[in-house]
């Protein structure tokens, strides 16, 4: 669905990461879903006029940004990749949401 340079591309599971950054902001945890957001490559001059929609959950205002929402996702990409703030030096990954397949547990335990 695209091919060319991004200056930001990511895949989340819930509306905000990293500390508050949101740039999937129609995420939901419980749709069986990744969302992914890419921000087409610009002149980075023009930084200083794009980076409010960014700082304000609003990524979708930039002519610029792609979202989407998808169960399976498959990247290409020579530089490698971060994934949740480690360095991935593979040039291919492929990410498939498994809904209901977690199972949280909370026990209450008395002293």
């Amino acid at each position: 669905w695209f091919d060319g340079k991004c200056l930001l591309f990511t895949i989340n599971n819930a509306r905000f990461y990293g500390g508050g950054f949101c740039m999937t902001p129609t995420a939901s945890i419980s749709d069986g879903k990744f969302d992914l957001t890419l921000i087409k490559n610009f002149n980075l001059l023009k930084l200083v006029y794009k980076i409010w929609p960014l700082l304000t959950h609003a990524p979708q205002k930039l002519k610029e940004c792609i979202q989407l929402s998808h169960h399976k996702i498959k990247i290409i990409s020579p530089q490698g990749m971060n994934l949740d703030g480690e360095y991935y030096p593979d040039t291919q990954i492929e990410i498939e949401m498994l809904p209901a397949s977690l199972l949280l547990v909370n026990e209450t335990k008395e002293c």
